[in-house]
This record gives C-alpha cells, structure tokens and sequence, in this order.
C-alpha cells in the first residue's frame, strides 16, 4: 500500500491542550514529513505566533475565529476539511488527543489490512483514555486490553418522533486468538455501525464523499455522519483496544470544563443560543433519516436504510431499538 500523506482535522474551542496535541502528533510520527493538519482554533488566545516558529509550521493550515462566533463543533470541523487538499488518507481528532510513538505507521497498518477487506474501511472507535498526573506528564487511565472494542447504545435510551438522537459507549468482546494470547499477528476488527468523531480514519476520498454538515451542532453528530457513510458503502470497522495509537483527554462529569461551546459567558452573548442549535440539529437528523436532505448532506444510494438497521438493531422508522448480531473479521498481519 502506498503510504501517502495524512490530512489531519483538528477542530478546537477554547482548549488550552491544543498545542500539547499538536506537538504530540508530530513528535510521536515515524513520518512527520508527510503530515498536513487543518486546524480551527476557536479561541481568544491565537497559536498563529506560536505556529509561526515552529519546523512543522509550514504544514498546518491553520483558522482563527473568536469563540463567540462558533457555530459548534460540526460547523467547526467542516471549516477544517474545507483545508483538506487531496491528501491520501484523512485522520480527525479532537484536541486534546495524545498519540502513541510511530503512531501514523500503526494506522497504515490498519488501513493496508482493511483495504484487503474493504473497498472503503473507516476504522473508528472512542480511544482510550489518558489523564496527565502531578507533574503534568501524560499517562494512560486503563491498562491496554486485547479485546475488541465495539459500539454499544447507552442503556435507558428511547427513539421518540420528536428525538431520533442516541449516545452510545464502548463495550469490548474477546475474539477467540486473542482470549488464547496468540501470537499469530492477526488482527481482529468489529465490522460497525456507529463512529467516533474524535478518531477517524480513512482515505481520502471520506472528505469527499461524506463532508461534514455544518448545520449538525453537537448532538446527534455521530449519528449522522455514521448513517451517510454507511449508506454511501463505507464499512465501519472497530479495532482491537490496544491497537488504537492515540488517547483522549475525558472530561470528568462534574467538572466545569471551560472548553464547552455553550459556555454561559459566551452563551449571554449570542443572538442564536445554543438550546436552538440543538434543535435543528434534531430536526436535521430527522430530515436526513426522512430522505429529505440533498447531497451531499444526505443519505446514499449504494446501501438502504434497512441494512443500516439489519447491522445496528437501531430501527429508526418504527423507534425501536434491538442488540445487533456482533460480526468480528480475522486480518492477517502484512
């Protein structure tokens, strides 16, 4: 497999960890060289002076906008694949992501192995994550697992006509060479239906075919941008927990996190709140299930909503929700 160039999307507001992820990522690739990142940085303290004096500065294409003029988190990262030039694969993450050594060559390998599988492989998942201790060093907060990780829709959730809107978490199976520790060099992977808008991975033609709608606000984000791949014929693949080459910084829950779009100083001073946001992204969701979208924004026609639904369990014509049959594939090492 030809290697190529990495477009990577990093959409930020407010995040003092920007810079940190950002140094990461290039000091962590095995092929710095061939990374372009496309960054909106929302925010009121500019990385443009910091940017400048950088090696790496001549590859990033980089935004600046005032916090208070953020439309959310889809419109932001639309406005960074509008930075994408036809580089050969694309990688979206959030920033506050830590990346592993030789983290690029981890996901060539990926990406070589789903393409013997796959037309067109999305390898997406929630990554693990990492926290940064006393010393403000980061470590990780779980121990690597072998286990395949898999997207699984919360528990006390219901479809209802005026929210089609889901939240999912991780859950994790065991393929059965890696439950025995073989040491065969084969790869498992969960064929999905769901994606993670902070690790994304695929080629480049993604950007073209499934570019981000800017009319999306926060909620109901992944679930689009999922159905519309998956429609369009992408499949959607889950790897094994510990072959993920990035971590991310969670939020704890009852933490003030000043990075949030609906922050209430910002929020006081804007003429569209962000309760309104949320709503039509609601009924955006809703438009896009009901074919009401034009392209590129809506549904595909290489693959039917009923075969969203055979994979998923999520039925959203009849608001019903159902366990999906799991598929794991084998993929030898190269």
């Amino acid at each position: 497999m030809s290697k190529g160039s990495i477009f990577v999307s990093i959409a930020a507001f407010c995040d003092p960890f920007l810079r940190f992820t950002i140094e990461s990522l290039f000091a962590e690739a095995s092929n710095p060289q061939a990374l372009v990142l496309g960054v909106v940085d929302q925010s009121t303290e500019p990385l443009a002076g910091w940017l400048a004096g950088q090696p790496f500065a001549d590859q990033v294409r980089y935004l600046h906008i005032d916090p208070l003029h953020s439309r959310g988190v889809c419109w932001a990262r639309h406005l960074a694949q509008s930075l994408y030039d036809d580089e050969a694969y694309f990688l979206q993450v959030d920033s506050h992501t830590w990346f592993s050594p030789g983290w690029d060559e981890t996901l060539f390998g990926h990406m070589s192995r789903l393409l013997e599988i796959s037309k067109k492989p999305v390898l997406s998942i929630y990554p693990p994550g990492f926290e940064f201790d006393d010393g403000g060093r980061p470590v990780r907060r779980t121990a690597p697992s072998q286990s395949v990780a898999v997207f699984k829709v919360k528990p006390n959730q219901a479809l209802t006509p005026d929210s089609l809107v889901l939240t999912f978490k991780v859950a994790f199976c065991n393929p059965p060479a890696a439950a025995h520790g073989s040491q065969t060099g084969s790869c498992h992977y969960a064929l999905g239906y769901h994606l993670a808008g902070g690790f994304l991975f695929a080629p480049g033609e993604f950007v073209r075919e499934v570019p981000y709608d800017p009319r999306f606000y926060f909620h109901g984000e992944e679930q689009g941008l999922a159905l519309r791949a998956f429609t369009r014929g992408w499949d959607l693949f889950h790897p094994q927990f510990h072959q993920v080459p990035l971590f991310h910084l969670y939020k704890m829950p009852a933490s003030a996190s000043p990075n949030l779009h609906w922050r209430q100083d910002l929020e006081a001073r804007r003429t569209i709140k962000w309760s309104e946001r949320r709503r039509r992204a609601q009924q955006r969701l809703s438009g896009l299930l009901a074919g009401q979208l034009a392209a590129p924004y809506g549904l595909g026609s290489e693959r039917l909503l009923e075969a969203f639904t055979a994979r998923s369990g999520i039925d959203y014509s009849k608001l019903r929700i159902e366990s999906p049959e799991l598929t794991l594939v084998e993929a030898p090492s190269k």
